[in-house]
């Protein structure tokens, strides 16, 4: 079995600016699972993976002044399971 941790943030803060704004945020956090069912029950070439992720903050686009985002995701503060599977080597 084998565990995955991830925070990533992206944070912008500056003395002078034309934006009203002074500070902005962003933060991830993901969480990997990876379990090898034949070391732990005897099931050979079974696996299972998992992926959870959240993340939320302010619109750094928006905090930047920008007419596009810098991503598709960057005003929208989520919580969901990214992906999962199980498979059969």
């Amino acid at each position: 079995m084998r565990f995955d941790f991830q925070y990533v943030s992206d944070t912008l803060w500056g003395f002078k600016s034309q934006q009203n704004s002074q500070f902005a945020s962003w933060n991830r956090f993901r969480a990997t699972v990876d379990i090898d069912f034949g070391k732990l029950a005897g099931q050979d070439g079974l696996y299972f993976h998992a992926t959870g992720l959240t993340q939320g903050g302010g619109n750094l686009g928006l905090d930047l002044g920008l007419l596009t985002g810098p991503s598709s995701l960057v005003s929208f503060n989520t919580t969901r399971l990214d992906s999962w599977w199980i498979e059969k080597r």
